[in-house]
């Protein structure tokens, strides 16, 4: 009879896929039910005294928009572009430092990027662009940890810094196209990128500072499980633990452990054939006896 297949759904990166989820909900939620005036009341943090909504200090609704702008998207682009950043970068940081700390990455640079916001800019923020910037720096600092230099995310990185920048020259309307103000223009459009940008390298460093501790507790707890591991023998007698004496053998390219008789001989005596051995002498010596 075959046997039958079973498969088990995995939810590998909590964190990630939670977060997705949630961002597609709010929008859909918002765009159905609430015609785009949930995002802009809750999910957006407002910019500095020159914007239309500058940020109040006074409330405390502002300082909840810092955190939760996180789950806003202002068009299906952004929201389709940063869903899949997340679910592909996501899942694998995820996977090396933790759903929690992940977690507080994201907080950390949404935080700041909405304070940047909030101080600096006359715009409202909304998105996840600081995070993905996090994720992608995160995983080029994990290539220089192993001393190289990974070419796809580096063209990642600019790739996506390019769609950014696109994307806000696109939403601006007030830049002027005189020369001699380029780069003030360049600038002014480009302002809330450069601002998620640095968000994202303050939670990358933050990352970078966890990883040691993180990388080194589990390598000193692989090369402990592995010393401790006992040799399976298909012997009779058990084969002694690996001490820091053994001695490799020249001619098969085992490891040979060199135990003393005394060591020897107390196996041997743990040992059902032993006992057995022993319990026979003992009934012999008693019929020996009666005789």
């Amino acid at each position: 009879m075959a046997k039958k297949l079973s498969y088990k759904i995995d939810y590998n990166a909590p964190f990630s896929l939670s977060l997705v989820l949630a961002m597609l909900f709010i929008f859909l939620l918002d765009s159905i039910a609430f015609k785009g005036n949930l995002i802009a009341l809750a999910f957006t943090s407002h910019g500095n005294g020159a914007s239309d909504s500058p940020f109040n200090f006074a409330s405390i609704a502002e300082y909840i928009r810092l955190f939760t702008h996180l789950l806003g998207s202002f068009s299906w682009e952004s929201l389709l572009i940063s869903s899949i950043f997340i679910l592909l970068l996501g899942s694998q940081m995820e996977e090396r430092y933790g759903s929690a700390m992940l977690a507080l990455m994201a907080v950390i640079c949404t935080f700041i990027s909405g304070v940047l916001n909030a101080c600096l800019i006359p715009q409202n923020l909304t998105g996840q662009s600081a995070f993905v910037f996090t994720l992608i720096l995160l995983a080029i600092l994990h290539g220089l940890e192993q001393k190289q230099i990974q070419i796809a995310w580096i063209l990642l990185f600019l790739m996506y810094l390019a769609q950014q920048m696109y994307s806000a020259s696109i939403h601006f309307t007030t830049a002027t196209r005189t020369s001699s103000i380029a780069f003030i223009s360049f600038m002014q459009r480009n302002v809330g990128t450069f601002t998620c940008l640095a968000a994202g390298i303050s939670g990358s460093l933050f990352g970078l500072l966890v990883a040691p501790k993180t990388s080194g507790k589990q390598k000193t707890q692989e090369k402990e499980s592995v010393q401790t591991k006992p040799y399976q023998s298909s012997g009779t007698r058990p084969r002694p633990m690996a001490t820091p004496y053994d001695k490799p053998n020249p001619y098969d390219g085992t490891t040979a452990s060199y135990a003393s008789q005394e060591e020897l001989e107390e196996l041997d005596s743990q040992s059902p054939r032993f006992k057995n051995k022993k319990i026979k002498t003992k009934t012999e010596e008693i019929g020996t006896l009666n005789l």
